[in-house]
C-alpha cells in the first residue's frame, strides 16, 4: 500500500530477490524516472496476483523486452511516458558490478532534469549537477575512456563485400554461464569454430574450451601484443595496430576506428577494423594468395532463430531497427500494429528534443514503413549523429537508435 519514487537509478542482474525480479510490487505504486530495469532473472517488474492492483508509472528510462519485461498479472496498470527506451545500456564491466555506462551508451544524455506528475516535482537535478546536455538515464554517469566496439544483440548482422565474394555475419543466439551473457555468432571468421563472445569493458573474450581468452583489447597500447590460444589452428598474435584511424566503406565513412592484426602463421592473418555502435567495418584476409579486403556493405537487424513448428502465436506490436543504420541519406522504419490504434513516430535528437514528426494519427492494423531523409520538420538536413525513433501508440511504446552519417 505504499509509493515509492525512484529518480537515476540502475537495477540489473538481480538473481534472487523478489522473484528475481528487478522490481516486486504488492499492492503498490512505483514512479521510474531516469531508471535502469536491465537483465533481472524472473523480467524487470513483477506484480503479485493477490491484494489491492499495483502500479508502476515509467519515464526516461530504459527496460529490458519493454511491456514484455512487466509481469501484471491481471492486478495492476503500467503507464508509458516519455523519453522511454528500449536499448541495452552498455554497462562498463557487469563482471565486476561496475554498471557505469560506456561512451556510447543509448543512456548517456537520454534522462530528464525535470519531471513533474499531476503539478508536483518529483525531480529536479540542477544544471551545474549534469555532464554533457542531460542526465545519464541510470544510477552512475558514464565512463568516457570505454567505447562499445563490438555490439553484442541477437539478431544484429555484418555484411562485407569483397571484389570477388560477399561475407555474412550473424549474432544467432544468447546465453547465461554464470553471471556472464554470452553472444554466439554464426561464424565469426571462415573456417572456424571461434564464434562465442562476451564484452567486459574494453575487452572483447571469447570462450575457448571452457575458458574466457581476450581476442581484441582496446585498451591497448598501440603496437602491443598478446597470444590467443585457439582449439583451431592453434596461437594466434593479437596486435592493436590502428587506434582512432577512419574507414572509408560503401556503406559510409566511419571515424574513430581501432584495428587488430591476427597472425596465426605464415600462410594466413587477419586485419579487422570496428567502429563504435556499429562494429566491424572492414576485414583484411592475408594468405599465400595474396590480401582480399571485405568492406561493411549493410548493417541490420534480422529474425533468427525462427521453428516453423512452433504454433503460431498472438499478433504484438513490433519494431524492426531501422534499416540501413548506419545511413546516409535515409533510411526506413518498419513497425507491425496488432490492432487499428492511434500511432505516433517521432525522431529525437540525444538532447531529447523533437526533430521530425513523421506519423501522428489513427492507423488500421497492419504493417508500416515510415522513411525519414534525415532532415527536421522546417525540411532542414541535420547533422550527423545519434538520433532516436520511438513508436507509440496505446499499450506500447518502444525505441530504437539510428546513426546519421555524412
Amino acid at each position: 500500500g505504499s509509493e515509492a519514487v525512484l529518480t537515476n537509478v540502475t537495477i540489473a542482474d538481480n538473481f534472487a530477490l523478489h522473484h528475481g525480479a528487478g522490481l516486486y510490487s504488492n499492492s503498490s505504486t512505483y514512479i521510474l524516472v531516469n531508471t535502469i530495469l536491465w537483465g533481472n532473472n524472473r523480467g524487470e517488474v513483477y506484480f503479485a496476483d493477490f491484494d489491492d492492483p499495483s502500479e508502476i508509472i515509467l519515464s526516461h528510462s530504459t527496460i529490458q523486452d519493454s511491456a514484455a519485461g512487466i509481469t501484471t498479472n491481471d492486478n495492476g496498470t503500467v503507464t508509458w511516458l516519455a523519453g522511454m527506451l528500449n536499448l541495452e545500456p552498455a554497462f562498463a564491466d557487469t563482471s565486476n558490478m561496475d554498471y557505469s555506462l560506456t561512451l556510447n551508451s543509448p543512456c548517456v544524455d537520454a534522462g530528464t532534469d525535470l519531471f513533474v506528475l499531476d503539478g508536483e516535482t518529483l525531480l529536479s537535478i540542477p544544471e551545474s549537477d549534469i555532464i554533457g546536455s542531460a542526465p545519464e538515464i541510470g544510477a552512475f554517469e558514464l565512463t568516457p575512456e570505454i567505447m562499445n566496439y563490438f555490439p553484442l544483440s541477437v539478431g544484429l548482422q555484418w555484411t562485407l563485400e569483397s571484389d570477388i565474394d560477399t561475407m555474412v555475419i550473424t549474432v544467432i543466439d544468447s546465453s547465461f554461464l554464470g553471471r556472464n551473457l554470452y553472444y554466439e555468432f554464426d561464424a565469426w571468421y571462415r573456417y572456424e569454430d571461434l564464434n562465442v563472445f562476451r564484452t567486459e569493458g574494453n575487452q572483447v573474450y571469447s570462450r575457448i574450451e571452457n575458458a574466457d581468452q581476450v581476442l581484441y583489447d582496446f585498451a591497448a597500447f598501440m603496437n602491443e601484443t598478446w597470444v590467443f590460444q585457439d582449439e583451431d589452428p592453434g596461437n594466434s598474435q593479437m596486435t592493436l595496430i590502428r587506434i582512432d584511424d577512419t574507414i572509408e566503406t560503401p556503406l559510409g565513412v566511419f571515424d574513430s576506428c581501432y584495428g587488430f592484426h591476427r597472425f596465426i602463421g605464415a600462410d594466413y592473418e587477419y586485419a579487422d577494423y570496428f567502429a563504435p555502435d556499429v562494429g566491424l567495418v572492414q576485414r583484411d584476409v592475408i594468405t599465400f594468395a595474396g590480401l582480399r579486403q571485405y568492406f561493411l556493405i549493410d548493417f541490420a537487424r534480422v529474425t533468427v532463430g525462427v521453428d516453423d513448428n512452433q504454433p503460431i502465436s498472438q499478433p504484438t506490436f513490433r519494431l524492426e531497427q531501422n534499416f540501413p543504420n548506419p545511413f546516409n541519406p535515409s533510411t526506413v522504419i518498419n513497425y507491425t500494429l496488432p490492432s487499428a490504434t492511434e500511432v505516433s513516430v517521432v525522431v529525437y535528437d540525444v538532447t531529447g528534443t523533437e526533430v521530425a514528426i513523421l506519423q501522428e494519427g489513427y492507423q488500421p492494423m497492419g504493417h508500416y514503413i515510415q522513411e525519414w531523409s534525415g532532415t527536421d520538420m522546417q525540411g532542414n538536413a541535420v547533422a550527423a549523429g545519434v538520433y532516436f525513433c520511438r513508436v507509440s501508440g496505446v499499450g506500447f511504446s518502444e525505441t530504437i537508435k539510428m546513426v546519421l552519417i555524412k
